[in-house]
């Protein structure tokens, strides 16, 4: 059963905003990622558009700590996961 079939309204989820370090490693968060594009989520990667980046819009952004700036952010709730934690808090 899909994600999509589990879950009423799928824009109740939280938006997760995927923080990398280096172009390479946002590339590769997408590329694993593309699996949860097939269930049904809205995912972003922010060299992929030249819009604003709003957490209503998407389920999923894939972002460098550089671009930060370009989330759009709102009353809907989200998770930041800090892709290579140590590297962004240098």
């Amino acid at each position: 059963m899909a994600l999509k079939d589990k879950v009423h309204d799928i824009s109740s989820l939280l938006c997760f905003i995927w923080i990398s370090y280096q172009k390479s490693l946002s590339n590769e968060s997408k590329a694993k990622l593309d699996d949860l594009k097939a269930l049904g989520l809205r995912i972003c990667n922010y060299q992929n558009t030249l819009e604003d980046l709003s957490i209503d819009k998407w389920d999923i952004i894939i972002v460098q700590v550089e671009s930060l700036f370009r989330i759009e952010f709102t009353t809907r709730p989200f998770v930041a996961i800090l892709d290579e934690a140590n590297a962004i808090m240098r």
